[in-house]
């Protein structure tokens, strides 16, 4: 995936964020609502061939080895009987067809091993009852041919895996279009709808439609300042084009030790949200590194100073 495909993904995610914390204003929109789960199916459908694109075949050739040994030991077995059949019917012809070493195997490429097996599989099936008090019945031969199909089937899941990843490519680059269009054609059209009525939830929706480029490398951001004893004060939201899901924080209690404002650091859905429990209690010098997935993500990070003291604190954004 691009970097610019990544980074649109990033930003389709926190649209769909943003609208599913706001759906009491937008769903009086008929034509809006519409749009919002048209573009749902799409960003899961985005995500679906993302999932696919970067799937790896992880340990392929260890584990193609193992196939071919055990094919191979299972194909010794069964010329092994074959020979010993030739002797005993002083058939020289059948003696040499069945004339193979591991080490000769294991050399073959997989598309003339599987033809080697499958020749001798069609051999002994020919043969039939005469291989049995040799140990080689139907049985037998029903589970060399599975082990002959699964091992064609192993030798091409590299290249359907890379047929599977071009289609997902190109699929990548269509839905991206068409999510494109409908943010710019319903979702960016519809919001002005709401600029009058609703500005909070205007600006925070042309918040989440920035692009931000998550690929390089960013300079940290540094929040500070002071929150008086029982206040809550927003540090950031969607205004900031760096907070995004993903986004890596640190957060400090940079009161002075000995002080006696313990903050509490948390995301909320609300600018003016308290403390609900989920978050982090820092005590004077205390400090702690987040990195906040789209699960824990919010529109906000606020700071409430529960304390009987005014309190200092810092906000790192890396």
């Amino acid at each position: 995936m691009k970097i610019i495909q990544r980074n649109k993904l990033s930003m389709y995610i926190v649209v769909l964020q943003f609208l599913a914390k706001n759906t009491a204003i937008w769903s009086i929109l008929i034509a809006f609502g519409d749009a919002v789960i048209l573009l749902t199916s799409k960003v899961a459908a985005l995500q679906q061939q993302v999932g696919i694109q970067t799937t790896q075949i992880v340990g392929y050739a260890i584990a193609k080895k193992g196939k071919k040994k055990d094919l191979v030991d299972r194909i010794i077995i069964i010329t092994g009987v074959l020979q010993a059949y030739a002797v005993v019917i002083n058939d020289d012809v059948l003696f040499a067809f069945a004339k193979y070493t591991k080490s000769k195997l294991m050399k073959q490429a997989d598309n003339l091993l599987t033809e080697t097996a499958n020749n001798i599989l069609a051999k002994a099936t020919q043969l039939g009852a005469a291989l049995a008090p040799y140990g080689i019945d139907a049985t037998v031969l029903l589970a060399f041919q599975a082990l002959i199909a699964d091992y064609v089937s192993f030798v091409e899941s590299p290249r359907l895996a890379r047929v599977a990843r071009k289609t997902a490519t190109a699929n990548i680059k269509s839905l991206i279009k068409e999510i494109d269009k409908i943010l710019k054609t319903e979702t960016d059209l519809l919001m002005v709808q709401f600029l009058a009525a609703n500005p909070d939830f205007f600006n925070g929706y042309k918040g989440a439609r920035i692009i931000i480029d998550i690929g390089h490398h960013h300079l940290p951001i540094i929040l500070a300042g002071t929150v008086n004893s029982g206040q809550i004060l927003n540090v950031i939201n969607s205004s900031n084009p760096r907070w995004v899901a993903g986004i890596t924080v640190i957060i400090k209690n940079t009161t002075a030790v000995g002080g006696a404002s313990g903050m509490y650091f948390y995301v909320a859905d609300n600018a003016a949200d308290g403390y609900s429990g989920q978050g982090s209690l820092l005590l004077p010098g205390q400090e702690e590194k987040h990195t906040l997935t789209a699960a824990e993500f919010k529109t906000f990070m606020n700071i409430q100073n529960q304390g009987a003291d005014a309190g200092t604190f810092e906000v790192t954004i890396l």
